[in-house]
């Protein structure tokens, strides 16, 4: 895909993060408008999926181990390699890409369907 160092694809995985973001936000609200508690329950979700997309750490040990699978189906560990492969000018895995982009469209699709599905009765709870 884009193997240059001047990070000409950072674009493109700020795409696939914006549509990411824009189906988990529509996802939320839906569900936050009606269960009250999302918001504790999220930032403990949030700490999970902090530690299990190598944020912080470099997963060198995690992929040679019998774990590697949660760290490879896991979307935005994928969307992170390939913003980590964009920035230090190395070639980005194109399964990755693709994964979290697909990724990020059915959550967006789910997000959407779910939002217009409950916005009527959003009134009546808030």
């Amino acid at each position: 895909m884009c193997n240059n160092n001047d990070c000409s694809c950072v674009w493109l995985i700020l795409i696939i993060i914006l549509i990411l973001s824009y189906g988990c936000g529509m996802f939320l609200a839906t569900i936050g408008v009606f269960f009250r508690d999302i918001e504790y329950l999220w930032s403990v979700a949030l700490m999970l999926i902090m530690y299990t997309c190598a944020i912080f750490y470099y997963p060198s040990k995690l992929l040679k181990s019998g774990w590697a699978w949660i760290l490879k189906f896991n979307p935005l560990y994928c969307t992170i390699q390939i913003f980590r492969s964009a920035i230090f000018g190395e070639p980005m895995y194109a399964p990755y890409v693709i994964y979290a982009a697909a990724f990020s469209v059915v959550i967006t699709i789910i997000g959407l369907v779910c939002f217009k599905k409950k916005q009527d009765n959003f009134i009546l709870y808030i």
